[in-house]
């Protein structure tokens, strides 16, 4: 079924070469083993997590191959055109959040996305410091209740490259279906908001180096380790006459409502910057521990009681909940005052300079 509630129905040709479309649902390691023989074990297979209804834990729910596609030959060898492994991903919960979101790769700016990172566990991993990059792992359409895709209901979550493409050759990043023309710090939707450098995104330091309640991600979500984690648009970062820019370097300044070149601002202080209230997500994988959650002060008495006379979710699959602005008296802050850069309070994470983690 695509976005506008249409289906397609696909006959596979028995005398073809090409990706079992009998996978989906099997289990995983089933799964496996019946790729590798359709394609005579020319093509490697690599399993990884993703997020799933329960009933599809340690079944296939995906793939980034088309299943019923044939194997595409490249050459007179007979080789198969296949420019990354075939990846069959199986469904987990809560208990497996970090090995779906997060990467041993270090920052999402080098992350690789054909590396194996997923189908190793996190202490496997080679680097000290493990991080949050994965957001891409949760793009499909999820619909309010008795909506279904193409009634005007639902959000489409969708992957793209950094070159602009779906499955582009750059690493892949997550949008919100719509917002794809933006530009990329405009329009991604990401785990953690990066400073200069990895160190925004760090969930942990596997040498201990630097404590879990005194990394840049202490106020997320993920940190808790209750399952549930926060998805934001827009990294965090101040906005300046409506472009999103990081506030730091030279090359990126505002001065007086006006983007700039840092050092063309006369007196260096910038100014004129606002924090803008945007897209906030809490997602919540099956089985996160969403009392907890409740208990912590997380929201307001007045909107808990109000979502909770509207009903319970299904929490037998994985759900979000998104931030409605109108709840709010402020939407808008500035980013500088006396020149230096405040924190950003419609996030959990850290400014670009100056000012504390929240």
């Amino acid at each position: 079924m695509d976005d506008n509630g249409a289906i397609y129905l696909g006959i596979p040709d028995p005398s073809v070469e090409g990706m079992p479309a009998d996978v989906i649902g099997m289990d995983k390691d089933e799964a496996k083993t019946a790729v590798e023989n359709a394609s005579n074990n020319k093509i490697e297979v690599i399993l990884e997590p993703r997020f799933s209804a329960k009933k599809d834990f340690g079944k296939i729910v995906a793939s980034n191959y088309i299943f019923g596609a044939p194997f595409e030959a490249s050459n007179e060898e007979n080789d198969y055109k296949i420019l990354q492994p075939i990846r069959l991903y199986y469904g987990v919960g809560a208990d497996n959040t970090e090995d779906v979101v997060t990467t041993g790769s270090g920052s999402d700016y080098d992350f690789d996305p054909h590396a194996d990172y997923a189908s190793t566990s996190k202490s496997d991993r080679s680097l000290p410091y493990i991080s949050a990059a994965g957001e891409w792992r949760v793009t499909g359409t999820y619909c309010k209740d008795g909506f279904l895709p193409g009634s005007g209901g639902c959000i489409s979550l969708i992957s793209k490259g950094q070159d602009g493409m779906k499955y582009g050759s750059g690493y892949p990043y997550l949008v919100r279906k719509g917002d794809e023309s933006n530009g990329i710090w405009n329009d991604r939707v990401t785990l953690c908001t990066p400073t200069g450098d990895i160190g925004g995104c760090i969930l942990h330091y596997k040498d201990g180096s630097i404590p879990d309640n005194e990394t840049n991600m202490r106020n997320h979500l993920l940190a808790k380790q209750w399952g549930m984690f926060e998805m934001y648009r827009g990294y965090g970062w101040p906005v300046c006459d409506g472009t999103v820019y990081r506030g730091y370097g030279e090359t990126e300044g505002c001065d007086h409502g006006q983007y700039v070149r840092t050092d063309d601002i006369p007196d260096g202080q910038q100014s004129g910057a606002t924090y803008e209230m945007d897209d906030f997500y809490v997602y919540f994988p099956v089985g996160s521990k969403i009392s907890k959650l409740e208990d912590s002060d997380y929201f307001s008495n007045k909107a808990l009681a109000a979502a909770n006379k509207a009903g319970k979710p299904d929490t037998d699959r994985p759900f979000f909940i998104m931030r409605d602005p109108k709840g709010y008296k402020t939407t808008s802050v500035e980013a500088y005052k006396n020149g230096e850069q405040t924190t950003n309070p419609f996030v959990p994470g850290i400014p670009m300079s100056g000012g504390t983690t929240r």
